[in-house]
């Protein structure tokens, strides 16, 4: 009996370490994996950096679009920060730019990695902040993924770090590694779609013309997907693809089998999807953003399996690297580091300290090294034979106990991981009610709302939803230059289009973050902005590229938006100005003397139509036709006088009313 319940208990015990091992395997990520996605994440830093300095000038100093001082006015708030509105110059502005590239490539080599991608995140918040009317949704992904990537160990494989002994932890590269910050990886993914998809409630997406409004977007379509918009059946299979993926497809991570495969056929699905926003869309980098960030999701079995590949394609046997007593941690880092898929590292008390056994042929340190470089899987190998690169981690390969990478370096060694997991946790805990309450399931606690923000992981996924756009058009800025010529400043004072362009993308429209930047301030939240947006372009084209005081000097420009309703099947143009703004104090009465001149013009051309339908409506004699174009003359005029009249009474009625207020109030301070 009581070996039975022996048995028993060693039987449910097992079960028990079988289902945790399955549970952080689902919920765990490969550190191969996680030092891919480092390198990927690095990169798509850098080309975003360098997408921005493009228009460094005009987004982000004193002289763009946004100067500190309406920054200050129109979207600081006591969350808000930046170290780049410190300053207001272009060479301040690339010195930060060069800083926040410098620790992107710290990153991507994985060395210093934790205080690395520390400061990235804050570098990412800054720049982030400084110019918050540039942003989209993809901008918002990546800056909670850097979050989340300063809890998990990106450098334990493919890093300096790790060739140079700074590891803390030892791992084992050929497991999933798990923690609280894995699951928030995860579950931060999982939100993204899963939010998406539950906020599309819109009848288009039901009915499945949702992907057929957005490809009418020409705001949003790319060249490819203008072609290909209206392809029978196209648009309705898009829809009900990408409401599949978003609502459901989360599903798959969580399922306990085969997990492997399930994440593969996650990585293809939503790949797939974004694969194809590239292809139809032009939605600047957060497709990018998206793909590399499901490059950490790739499982460990893919990488062993490239590695057997590797093996058997340059034949290289089984080594056997036998180390001294007591440097255990020193190698296997040493083999994190380089990722050696086919050397066996053993322990040899026979050897001396500094001594090192190669298949049983005692060698010098070095050249193992050399040994193990050599064979290495290690996409950063490249580096290895820059001398002076290699000279510099020749000096470095010892297990460096003096600087430790953590958050929270005070605490005893101990406890360090513990509380960096539990930080993670808590903000696990915030993100997951936030997106709770972006779909109305429960409210967010406000006295919490402060933390979050700091963070800066308030997140909106509210693309395309709860419909997609009904509205489309093109914008213009119509300028006018002293010479008399009308000029497009939206396209670097082209002549301007009259009639809607065959395709708004083909033409030399501004980068994406300006196309985002004109779609923003055309909207209510940042409206406020127009006005700085309207002394930017007087300001650049008159001082900047040195038209004033010449024929080319901008006097006024109007700021226009040319609605097209989508519903229609023939819409009509209706052009919407948004704003107005003169160069100059001396220009300020233009629009207004253009006003009365146009309205001047629509009073003649109505009295010549009404003229003109007297004339072919009546079949009275030529006398009783003027008899009567004279009468309407003098009922117009009557009618004008009538009106000043009203206006003249109303106006009286309105002194009468202030007279008698005033005379109340002593009356009242009497009492």
């Amino acid at each position: 009996m009581t070996a039975t319940n022996q048995d028993t208990s060693t039987g449910q015990a097992a079960a028990s370490n079988a289902f945790l091992d399955r549970l952080k395997e689902m919920m765990g990520l490969d550190l191969r994996s996680l030092a891919f996605y480092r390198i990927l994440l690095g990169l798509i830093v850098i080309i975003d950096l360098i997408y921005r300095a493009f228009s460094l000038r005009a987004h982000y100093t004193d002289a763009g679009v946004l100067p500190r001082k309406a920054l200050y006015d129109l979207e600081w708030g006591s969350h808000v920060f930046s170290f780049h509105a410190l300053g207001g110059s272009v060479f301040f502005e690339a010195l930060l730019f060069l800083f926040a590239g410098w620790l992107a490539f710290a990153v991507i080599i994985g060395y210093r990695t934790r205080w690395a991608v520390i400061g990235l995140w804050i570098m990412t918040m800054s720049l982030h902040m400084r110019n918050p009317v540039i942003l989209q949704g993809g901008d918002v992904w990546l800056r909670s993924m850097i979050f989340w990537s300063m809890f998990l160990p990106l450098n334990a494989a493919w890093s300096v770090d790790a060739l140079m002994g700074r590891l803390k932890d030892t791992y084992n590269t050929h497991k999933h590694y798990f923690s609280i910050a894995t699951l928030a990886f995860i579950l931060q993914i999982v939100y993204v779609y899963a939010v998406s998809g539950y906020l599309k409630t819109g009848d288009m997406w039901t009915d499945g013309t949702a992907m057929s409004f957005v490809a009418r977007s020409e705001q949003l379509t790319s060249y490819f997907g203008f072609i290909l918009r209206d392809v029978p059946g196209l648009g309705s299979a898009l829809t009900y693809f990408t409401i599949f993926i978003e609502k459901f497809a989360w599903i798959i991570l969580f399922l306990p089998f085969a997990i492997s495969k399930m994440r593969w056929l996650a990585i293809i699905l939503f790949g797939s999807l974004h694969l194809g926003i590239i292809v139809f869309m032009t939605l600047g980098m957060f497709p990018w953003f998206a793909l590399v960030i499901w490059a950490a999701m790739i499982p460990g079995a893919t990488w062993n399996w490239l590695g057997e590949r590797r093996s058997k394609k340059k034949n290289l046997q089984e080594a056997v690297l036998s180390y001294p007593s007591g440097q255990k941690d020193k190698y296997e880092q040493l083999a994190l580091g380089l990722s050696p898929l086919n050397v066996k590292f053993e322990e040899k008390p026979s050897l001396e300290e500094d001594k090192l056994a190669w298949n049983g042929k005692v060698i010098q340190s070095e050249k193992a090294y050399r040994n193990l470089e050599e064979r290495s899987a290690n996409p950063l190998k490249p580096l290895f034979r820059i001398k002076v690169v290699d000279e510099f981690l020749a000096a470095n390969r010892k297990v460096s106990r003096g600087v430790e990478e953590s958050l929270i370096p005070i605490l005893p060694t101990k406890y360090k991981k513990l509380a960096i997991q539990l930080i993670a946790g808590v903000f696990l805990v915030l993100v997951g009610l936030w997106n709770l309450a972006e779909l109305k399931i429960l409210k967010f606690p406000k006295t919490l709302r402060p933390v979050i923000m700091h963070a800066r992981l308030d997140q909106h996924w509210n693309m395309f939803a709860p419909t997609a756009p009904v509205v489309d058009g093109w914008y213009s800025i119509p300028g006018q230059l002293s010479n008399g010529k009308t000029v497009d400043m939206l396209q670097g004072g082209q002549p301007l289009y009259e009639e809607k362009p065959e395709f708004y993308n083909s033409l030399p429209a501004p980068l994406f973050r300006w196309r985002k930047y004109i779609a923003n301030i055309s909207g209510r939240r940042y409206k406020p902005h127009m006005k700085e947006f309207g002394k930017y372009q007087c300001r650049q084209w008159n001082t900047t590229l040195e038209n004033r005081g010449t024929d080319k000097e901008l006097e006024t420009f109007k700021f226009q938006f040319h609605k097209l309703r989508l519903k229609e099947e023939n819409p009509k143009e209706d052009t919407v100005i948004l704003w107005k703004q003169w160069c100059s104090e001396k220009y300020k009465n233009r629009f207004k003397e253009e006003e009365e001149r146009k309205k001047g013009k629509e009073s003649a051309s109505k009295a010549a139509e009404e003229e003109v339908s007297i004339k072919t409506q009546t079949s009275l004699p030529p006398e009783a036709t003027q008899k009567k174009l004279n009468e309407k003359s003098v009922s117009d005029k009557n009618q004008i006088q009538d009106q000043d009249q009203d206006n003249n009474n109303a106006l009286e009625n309105k002194t009468t009313k202030k007279k008698k207020r005033r005379k109340r109030k002593p009356k009242k301070a009497q009492e």
